[in-house]
């Protein structure tokens, strides 16, 4: 039986990094790459101009409509790339950008014409094909680049280091295969790129000769002795009848007849592309700098520094941009690891100042008083409940939120009420007027004990609006002083708060962010109960958010108290030159519905300030007024111009009495 065969594991040796050679890292690399509209051809050209730069460039280069520019330009110290080149089709023409990396300058041209590679060689009768012939660097030829002005000669500067310089002391002839023209034409100020392959031919010698050399088989079929071939044949090689200017002679031995110190005619064989393009402007910088030469455009000294003052602010402000998203960042490192450290288990850490406001805005909201049910029973049907109704009764009181981390032990101190609103000398059911009051809740230095962060007043105001106008930055530039640029949608409702001071009064603003989106309008549409204030904001950039005011305005008052004070915003105020709402047409629609109105930014902060001081004032006013006309009664503080509505008892004590028994 015959053995199987089996596989023997190969040793693997270390796979040492071989460093590659100076020459080949100090050699111009290029990258070619297409963007615009998308069409076959300027895929095809593309790929046409990177086998024209082979061997130093990427050939099989992936490019997605995903990658930037600064994913190439990012590469280009790995792959030692030195030149990039551009094109890009739009809708009236073609253009193509030749950039130094990685600072520039950069060179666009406007393609007037061009051929694919395989049009070329369709259209010649013979077409040359060789075996190695892009393995090295092709020669380039500039022709009439001598022109006056600097954009001359950078453009012929920037062709000539676009492909690999050459040393004549060490140059071998034979490693010349091909060459790229540039032809500049005066006239018409158009530049001809043609691609050739170049090949040597031996002159004086036979066409039987000429084939032994090339190494191609003769045909002897009418020849008697391979003598013919060489003493008969007197017809000439096609390079004799060629013009005598083609004639060089070899300095060095070369293959297939060409001899040292002899003559030998020069051929060219077309390979394509070809492309005709026009200078059209010289940028500093890559893809965006200040403009050294434009064909068409030429401005004045002013309109130069002009433009310069222009970019120079631009660069200041995207720095301090940058400054910014880098300072929200650490913030949020910072928060991510104190959430890391609660929610490990280890409760060894130090209470923020967040934290502690948290916390004391959710004890606030507690009542601790134990609940009786035969006392709620006697309010609220007028008459003493039975004795067997709550014999077994048990009085309960609200359990506390659990909040990881903390222990309730360390806060038991008592709270004052939140929710007496309820006044019984204006009870409805003994012939009394009852009056709806807002949510304005007032403190006494006496009830608030030793707390950090004391306060007279408490105001809730919503923020409202579509989605994308900026209300989560508007509330995180007002309580936090912080600009997101990455922020997303608002899920649900989320607050802050922040306390200022009106006429030495401490009044804390409780501000409520809610979900701009369709799906949760009926969440965010409760907690329109209870606001004293809301700001209703649109973006000025965008009309769609301005025409839905009116739908949320009318919301607004269906769901929130009728006394509430509302201000029209128009946020990103600094988009000026994007401006879709002008600033009149927003002032009468408030005018005209009774609003306070105001733009602002929250990008730079513009307005921002001033937007939440002047609503939360006006609120103290209405307050303030109110207690000097009538001062209040309890903890509760009612505006003035609340109409009394009476309220008549649907069921009187008699008949509850009947339907409990």
């Amino acid at each position: 039986m015959k053995k199987r065969k089996t596989k023997k594991n190969k040793q693997r040796g270390n796979n040492k990094i071989v460093d590659e050679p100076i020459e080949l890292k100090n050699a111009p690399h290029t990258f070619v790459i297409h963007r615009g509209l998308s069409c076959p051809f300027m895929l095809t050209l593309s790929r046409d101009f990177r086998k024209m730069m082979e061997p130093f460039t990427a050939t099989h280069l992936q490019e997605r409509k995903s990658n930037k520019i600064k994913d190439f330009v990012s590469l280009c110290g790995i792959f030692h790339v030195s030149h990039m080149c551009l094109f890009t089709r739009s809708e009236k023409s073609i253009s193509m950008k030749v950039s130094r990396l990685p600072q520039g300058p950069t060179l666009s041209f406007k393609v007037h014409s061009f051929i694919l590679a395989k049009d070329v060689l369709s259209s010649l009768k013979k077409q040359y094909v060789e075996e190695g012939l892009f393995k090295q660097a092709p020669l380039v030829i500039l022709n009439s680049f001598s022109g006056e002005g600097n954009h001359m000669k950078l453009m012929a500067n920037t062709f000539q280091n676009m492909f690999p310089p050459l040393n004549l002391t060490t140059l071998k002839l034979g490693n010349i295969r091909r060459c790229v023209l540039f032809s500049f034409n005066p006239a018409t100020n158009l530049i001809d790129m043609r691609h050739y392959a170049i090949t040597l031919v031996p002159v004086g010698v036979n066409k039987g000769i000429k084939k032994i050399v090339q190494r191609k088989i003769p045909d002897m079929s009418k020849m008697e002795d391979i003598s013919d071939l060489v003493m008969k044949s007197q017809a000439l090689s096609d390079s004799e009848f060629d013009d005598e200017e083609t004639h060089v002679e070899v300095s060095q031995a070369l293959k297939r007849g060409n001899v040292e110190a002899g003559q030998s005619a020069i051929r060219l064989h077309e390979l394509g592309p070809r492309i005709t393009f026009e200078l059209r402007k010289i940028e500093t910088d890559l893809l965006n700098g200040e403009v050294l030469y434009h064909k068409d455009v030429v401005k004045s000294v002013d309109e130069i520094l002009k433009t310069k003052k222009k970019r120079a602010d631009k660069r200041v402000q995207k720095e301090h941009r940058k400054k910014i998203q880098e300072d929200n960042k650490a913030k949020k490192n910072v928060a991510k690891e104190e959430h890391k450290l609660k929610t490990s288990g280890n409760k060894q850490f130090l209470m923020t100042e967040n934290d502690k406001k948290l916390i004391k805005d959710a004890e606030d909201a507690i009542d601790d008083t134990p609940e009786d049910d035969a006392e709620y029973y006697k309010d609220e049907i007028g008459a003493d409940p039975e004795q067997e109704l709550f014999e077994n009764a048990v009085k309960s009181t609200r359990k506390r939120p659990h909040i990881p981390g903390f222990s309730s032990k360390k806060f038991n101190a008592k709270k004052p009420r939140l929710d007496q609103h309820k006044d019984k000398k204006h009870d409805g059911r003994k012939g009394g007027q009852s009056e709806v009051a807002p949510n304005y809740k007032q403190y006494k230095q006496s009830e608030m004990g030793n707390r950090d962060d004391e306060y007279d007043y408490l105001f809730k105001v919503v923020l409202i609006g579509d989605s994308g106008v900026g209300k989560s930055n508007l509330l995180s530039r007002f309580t936090r002083n912080e600009f997101n640029l990455e922020s997303k949608s608002t899920i649900g409702v989320e607050f802050a708060t922040r306390s200022i001071v009106v006429d030495n009064k401490t009044i804390k603003a409780q501000i409520w962010d809610t979900a701009g989106q369709e799906r949760y309008r009926a969440i965010t549409s409760a907690y329109y109960r209870g606001a004293v204030g809301a700001l209703l904001v649109y973006d000025i950039a965008k009309h769609l958010t301005y025409e839905n005011v009116e739908r949320w305005l009318r919301e607004l008052r269906d769901h929130a108290d009728q006394n509430i004070v509302i201000m029209l915003v128009g946020n990103k105020s600094d988009l000026r030159h994007l401006r879709a709402v002008p600033t009149d047409e927003a002032k009468s629609f408030a005018e005209r519905n009774g609003l306070s109105f105001i733009e602002t930014s929250a990008l730079d902060s513009t307005n921002v300030e001033t937007a939440f001081q002047n609503i939360l004032t006006e609120i103290y006013r209405i307050v303030s007024q109110k207690q000097i006309r009538d001062p209040p009664e309890g903890d509760v503080i009612r505006p003035s111009n609340v109409e009394p509505i009476d309220v008549k008892p649907t069921v009187t004590s008699e008949v509850r009495k009947q339907c409990c028994q």
